[in-house]
């Protein structure tokens, strides 16, 4: 997901194949750059506009994770995870890995074909700072 969304946002989509539901129980993320601090994106500068998380029926934005907060810089992961964030690394290839699980927020996410899970990239994350940002949905599927 290293793009440049800072003119135009890139939306990064997951949704269930057809004829199938998904039932989604988390979503982990993997951040490699260099010298990465709290402050920081990977290793960019923080991000200006940021990362939103989203859910969507349709077109209509259902739940919005992050609201009127975006994911701006490597600390922010921790407003949204519900496990630990590890970090590894000192300077030149730091990484970072965490998971938001919807479990432990009380309830999987059932998609049943019109919803979409949403990141939306809202910055420039082409820089050679952030060598990797990654997602992995991960759940189960199921006949409609």
């Amino acid at each position: 997901m290293n793009v440049d969304g800072s003119v135009t946002p890139v939306d990064f989509d997951i949704n269930p194949p057809p004829d199938r539901a998904v039932v989604l129980d988390s979503l982990h993320f993997v951040l490699q750059g260099t010298n990465m601090t709290p402050s920081k994106f990977g290793g960019l500068t923080a991000l200006t506009n940021g990362i939103a998380l989203q859910i969507l029926e349709g077109e209509d934005i259902v739940v919005d994770f992050a609201q009127a907060f975006r994911i701006t810089m490597n600390a922010d992961f921790s407003l949204f995870s519900e496990g630990a964030i590890q970090s590894f690394g000192a300077g030149a290839d730091d990484m970072l890995s965490t998971t938001f699980d919807f479990q432990l927020s009380g309830r999987l996410l059932l998609m049943n074909g019109v919803e979409t899970v949403r990141i939306k990239i809202q910055d420039d994350l082409s820089g050679g700072a952030l060598s990797r940002f990654e997602c992995m949905a991960r759940g189960y599927l199921i006949p409609l």
